[in-house]
């Protein structure tokens, strides 16, 4: 299999944010050492290297596949798990956009209703006063 062929097909993990927060903390202390010796690294700055260290243990003995998943992040790089409000955003987004564009022609009356919708959206956002880039911000 080529490098270009194994690049494709090769996922990049989801990880918690508190995941992500101790490899870049890590990283900016240790660069790619991490990978190479994660149970050596001692604390040199008066222990946060420590808990840094602490969290990825952790998250590695909370399942069997997170180990997999850590080595995963740190060779192919990661994206970072959304917080509730984020994941909220995107659902939020995502039915706003499917209804304002709506095709007019496919069913006129559901048209209406959908823009109807979509405005109703967009209205009880400003008045929580909530911005979501793609719907009101």
């Amino acid at each position: 299999m080529s490098n270009e062929t194994c690049r494709k097909t090769t996922l990049v993990p989801t990880i918690p944010r508190g995941v992500a927060a101790a490899i870049e903390n890590l990283h900016v202390r240790h660069g790619y050492a991490i990978i190479a010796g994660l149970a050596l690294i001692q604390p040199s700055d008066g222990g946060s290297c420590t808990s840094d260290v602490a969290i990825l243990r952790d998250y590695t003995k909370s399942s069997k596949e997170a180990a997999e998943t850590l080595l995963a992040a740190l060779v192919n790089g990661y994206e970072i798990e959304k917080t509730a409000e984020e994941a909220a955003h995107d659902r939020i987004r995502a039915v706003y956009r499917r209804k304002i564009y709506s095709t007019f022609f496919a069913d006129p009356t559901k048209f209406s209703r959908d823009k109807g919708f979509a405005e109703g959206i967009k209205y009880t956002l400003n008045e929580l006063g909530v911005k979501i880039e793609g719907v009101n911000a």
